[in-house]
């Protein structure tokens, strides 16, 4: 995994940024992300596009394929994620 994790650049990947990229998992918008870790939406964006760089990702779903796929975030199970990131699921 560490092997993977480094070849996609995902190990530059800063832990605000790997949890952002959690909760787009999640399904969380923009606004959502910035309301539930209290930062501007600006700030989520800025992180986001930081972190779609790093890794070469060419869109949101692209970058948490990524990172599911390298074992960074765990899968969703049943509509949850199997390790809780953030506070609440999608609808």
């Amino acid at each position: 995994m560490q092997d993977r994790e480094e070849q996609l650049g995902l190990s530059r990947l800063t832990p605000r940024e790997i949890e952002m990229i959690g909760l787009i998992a999640l399904g969380k918008n923009h606004r959502d992300i910035a309301e539930a870790l209290k930062i501007s939406h600006r700030t989520v964006e800025k992180h986001l596009e930081a972190s779609m760089s790093k890794v070469g990702a060419l869109n949101r779903a692209h970058l948490v394929a990524l990172a599911i796929s390298s074992g960074l975030i765990p899968p969703i199970e049943f509509g949850h994620l199997v390790k809780e990131i953030g506070s609440s699921t999608p609808d």
